[in-house]
């Protein structure tokens, strides 16, 4: 009986971690969709903007890639 209980907080402890790690892909998901819509979006050309926008591709670079599996 304990070897069932225990087998089961394994496959939930294992569930949680997965599902946990979705959530956090989906999340940076939607800010990477955000940062590409603000990062692409007309510009007025000034200096600020054109920083601003550099800065923008930066987060979104880095969004990227932590939306990577390790694997790849």
């Amino acid at each position: 009986m304990m070897l069932t209980i225990t087998m089961g907080a394994a496959a939930w402890l294992l569930a949680s971690v997965a599902v946990s790690g979705a959530v956090v892909r989906l999340i940076l998901g939607v800010l990477a969709a955000y940062a590409a819509r603000k990062a692409l979006g007309p510009s007025t050309g000034s200096e600020s903007a054109d920083s601003l926008r550099a800065h923008r591709l930066a987060v979104l670079r880095a969004l990227l890639n932590g939306l990577k599996s390790p694997g790849r």
